[in-house]
């Protein structure tokens, strides 16, 4: 792979969810499926349309070196990295399966099976799962393989928003979680050891997708539906932790809606945000400016990754590319 500002690997088929691991040296992406296809099949009792499947390869030299078939009625779409170890964690119709990158092996499975929700990791083995048919958001250390932290169901009032009723993420470093539930308007923030309410955000979207956490817990971002009416149209959101305000709606340059995806960098400074047009704008949150902004697919961005030593943003898409930008090629950065 030359070293140069944007290089690609293709695939046959969309890459729908990635994940790097802490060390740079694992891309892993699951594809091989169409998700809403996917959706239709389960629903109906039907043949799932492709057989789901992830992907590992090398970031340095885009080496293919496994494949992870999954089996089941549930697509492998959620996985993550245990920070700090070459484990590798996704969701599969039988829970949560942890896979060893190095040795190449399923080392362990954990029954958990209703999760609707990304898999969020913190930088040990803390995992926070959400979405589900009972609508709780849970901590697990899923080492220990225990459950240490729970919040009750919720009941949405919006039938017609069942994919949206909890949205979660969990601190670098364990301790905290940001839970944002449709129809609530605001995002709560735990603690995870006291289980005591730290923020109420008030005038959040009314339903989110997707929440992020930066790494130095400073920064809280958001994709999803700013009102009811709006259900096509996912915004992007960031808030501020220190004065609990809205810093960021949309681009600061070229505002859009569609919002696809959405990462911080390593160093919380910047956010990168995917757009269903293909389109990926890198934006520093504290100059307020973009310092790239590039078409790097052809349709929708489906997932937006860093490497841990933040000298590369990689994507991945529903035109079955994977885009590397090397960020130590952009003069502005």
């Amino acid at each position: 792979m030359a070293d140069k500002l944007i290089r690609q690997l293709t695939f046959d088929s969309p890459v729908l969810q990635m994940a790097v691991s802490c060390d740079g040296e694992y891309l892993a992406l699951s594809h091989d499926f169409d998700s809403y296809e996917t959706f239709l099949a389960v629903r109906n009792d039907v043949d799932i349309p492709d057989q789901p499947k992830i992907s590992l390869l090398s970031i340095n030299n885009g080496q293919h070196l496994a494949t992870i078939n999954l089996t089941g009625e549930r697509p492998g779409t959620k996985l993550n990295f245990i920070n700090r170890s070459p484990l590798l964690i996704y969701h599969v119709y039988e829970g949560i399966q942890l896979y060893d990158c190095r040795a190449k092996e399923i080392v362990a499975t954990i029954p958990f099976r209703d999760i609707g929700g990304l898999v969020k990791t913190s930088m040990e083995s803390r995992v926070v799962f959400y979405g589900g048919s009972d609508q709780t958001v849970q901590v697990w250390d899923v080492l220990k393989k225990e459950q240490v932290w729970q919040l009750p169901g919720h009941e949405s009032d919006y039938r017609d928003w069942t994919y949206f009723y909890s949205a979660a993420d969990i601190s670098a470093d364990g301790e905290k979680v940001a839970v944002i539930r449709t129809g609530s308007q605001k995002i709560l923030v735990y603690d995870i050891e006291t289980s005591a309410l730290l923020h109420t955000i008030l005038q959040a979207p009314f339903a989110g997708s997707e929440i992020s956490w930066s790494l130095d817990t400073n920064y809280l971002a958001i994709r999803g539906e700013e009102s009811k009416n709006e259900s096509d149209e996912r915004k992007r959101f960031v808030w501020s932790l220190k004065t609990q305000e809205l810093i960021a709606q949309e681009n600061f340059e070229s505002p859009s809606d569609n919002c696809s995806a959405i990462a911080f960098h390593p160093s919380s400074n910047y956010l990168a945000t995917g757009y269903v047009n293909g389109r990926i704008a890198l934006e520093s949150l504290e100059c307020k400016r973009t310092i790239f902004s590039d078409f790097t697919h052809i349709g929708q961005v489906e997932s937006i990754v860093f490497t841990n030593d933040g000298k590369r943003m990689i994507s991945g898409g529903e035109d079955g590319t994977v885009t590397i930008v090397n960020l130590e090629e952009l003069g502005s950065f």
